[in-house]
C-alpha cells in the first residue's frame, strides 16, 4: 500500500513540473531571437502582460516536388498567455485567388523563463500548394530574450 502511495505522488510531482518553470511574460515588453534554421523570430507582450502579439519569423519548408527548399513567413497575431505559457493554431489561407499557397495550418507554442526575460518555444507551418504539393516547416524550435 505505501509503494502505491509514493508512486502517485512521484507521477503528480512530475506533472506539476513545468509549470513550475514558466515565468509570466514582462508586461509591454518586446522579445528578440534566434530559430533552429537560423532566422529572426520577435514578438511583443500586451501591456497587461496576457498575449504575445505579432509573434514573426521566415520558415524553410521541405516539400513533396518542386518547391522543396521554399521559404515564407510566419505570423501569429495574437496569442492567449496563461501561467507564463502560450499555445496557438491558425488556419492558413492564401492571399489572393492567384496565390500559390492554397491553405494550411501554423502552430507556435512557448514558455517564458528567468523572470520573464527569456521565452523557449517552437513553431511549425504546413501548407497545400495550388498544384496539389503539401510543404511542412517541420518543427522549429527558437529561443527569444527581451530587446
Amino acid at each position: 500500500m505505501v509503494r502505491t502511495q509514493v508512486a502517485l505522488v512521484a507521477v503528480a510531482a512530475l506533472a506539476l513540473a513545468p509549470a513550475a518553470h514558466a515565468a509570466s511574460p514582462m508586461k509591454g515588453a518586446a522579445y528578440t531571437g534566434e530559430t533552429s534554421q537560423g532566422e529572426i523570430v520577435s514578438f511583443g507582450v500586451s501591456k497587461d502582460g496576457k498575449h504575445v502579439i505579432e509573434l514573426a519569423t521566415s520558415l524553410n519548408y521541405k516539400c513533396t516536388a518542386e518547391h522543396d527548399g521554399q521559404a515564407g513567413s510566419f505570423v501569429l497575431d495574437t496569442i492567449k498567455v496563461k501561467s507564463g505559457t502560450f499555445t496557438a493554431q491558425q488556419d492558413l489561407h492564401g492571399t489572393t485567388e492567384a496565390s500559390v499557397v492554397q491553405g494550411g495550418t501554423g502552430k507556435a507554442t512557448g514558455t517564458f523563463k528567468r523572470k520573464g526575460r527569456r521565452a523557449t518555444g517552437f513553431v511549425r507551418s504546413q501548407i497545400t500548394l495550388r498544384t496539389g504539393e503539401t510543404c511542412d516547416s517541420g518543427r522549429i524550435t527558437f529561443a527569444v530574450s527581451l530587446l
